[in-house]
């Protein structure tokens, strides 16, 4: 799983940034060579360009520019208006991290890779009371969901449950902690799924198992999908979504299919196709796990 890479990682990590152009943009505030989630600017990782994406490369081929990160990361980077967002811990001179307020939202500059604006984003939440503020196990750290953008903002999220929205110049519009609004998450690992921007909504999936993981979540907790206004965080609505499967088995992810306009759901054994205007299920396919 993504969150074991962090054994692996060195203590100092690179980001380094290849470029990628897209089109079929679904902002007006985005521009074709944005690529402004994860997924990409169609949510499928894909790109049409050709001739343009680099095939060939290492730690020093291809590469127009390299920073070091204050600490380790899982997020993927994504570029929206010449700006790069990612997400990442603090790790202080001699190797200490702090524990308060080491979860950070930082923004580079694309074409130099000149650090822009760095943000202070945990609330220093700890479910249960167990962990640290910036990671619940040596396993892993918060700083695993991709930040998402739609153009004129961008909202970063993070696996003890803080999600901030800040526009692109790194003013905070709105914060929450989901755990806080709807209980601690019931995850074997740490809570990595990243939020998607689609129109005028931000949606999360929260897709978890149906037994507590040392103490913390609820017995036969319900996996949902949460919808929230762009603007300011606020709930438009919350739709269960229902699996049969067990443990961790039901932990997943979500995306959108914008040419359909569903939300589609993978995990709990079953893919689920869902409205984005009201969460609810339009179609249901599986089971691939006896």
């Amino acid at each position: 799983m993504m969150q074991i890479i962090f054994n692996l990682m060195k203590k100092l990590l690179l980001l380094k940034v290849f470029f990628f152009t897209c089109s079929s943009l679904f902002s007006q505030g985005l521009k074709s060579s944005d690529w402004p989630n994860w997924r990409g600017p169609n949510y499928n990782g894909s790109s049409i360009e050709s001739g343009l994406l680099p095939v060939s490369f290492d730690q020093q081929n291809g590469v127009k520019w390299k920073t070091k990160l204050p600490g380790p990361s899982a997020a993927s980077p994504i570029i929206v208006n010449g700006k790069v967002f990612v997400s990442s811990i603090l790790i202080s001179e001699g190797g200490v991290t702090p524990s308060k307020g080491a979860l950070l939202a930082l923004c580079y500059d694309r074409e130099s890779g000149k650090l822009l604006w760095q943000k202070e984003a945990g609330s220093g939440y700890r479910p249960s009371g167990d962990g640290f503020d910036y990671k619940l196990d040596s396993k892993s750290n918060y700083a695993s969901p991709s930040p998402v953008s739609d153009g004129s903002r961008v909202a970063f999220f993070y696996g003890n449950g803080d999600l901030v929205c800040f526009n692109l110049n790194g003013l905070e519009l709105w914060r929450r902690n989901i755990q806080k609004d709807y209980g601690d998450f019931c995850f074997q690992w740490t809570f990595s799924a990243s939020p998607t921007f689609f129109g005028d909504k931000l949606y999360l999936p929260v897709l978890q198992r149906n037994e507590p993981v040392h103490g913390r979540g609820k017995p036969n907790a319900s996996s949902f999908i949460l919808c929230m206004n762009s603007k300011d965080g606020k709930t438009v609505w919350k739709q269960d979504r229902i699996s049969i499967a067990k443990k961790e088995s039901l932990e997943s992810f979500g995306t959108i299919i914008p040419h359909n306009k569903q939300l589609v759901l993978a995990g709990g054994d079953v893919l689920t196709g869902h409205d984005p205007e009201n969460g609810n299920e339009i179609w249901r396919w599986g089971t691939w796990n006896p």
